[in-house]
């Protein structure tokens, strides 16, 4: 149940890190822009962080 939850939320992050690079490059001001893909940089940031605790919870046999 932990393991599906930790997929679907970093499945959930990538798709809201790709969707907002796009909406931002199509329909936002140029700054808007920069700050989605900042914060889309900070979330690929934190995807290892993510697949180590996935790791350490499929160990466990959670």
């Amino acid at each position: 149940m932990l393991i599906n939850f930790l997929r679907n939320s970093a499945e959930a992050l990538i798709w809201a890190a790709t969707s907002s690079k796009v909406d931002g490059g199509i329909r936002r001001k140029v700054s808007m822009r920069r700050t989605s893909q900042r914060g889309a940089g900070m979330i690929f940031q934190a995807l290892p962080i993510v697949w180590l605790v996935v790791g350490a919870a499929i160990e466990r046999g959670e």
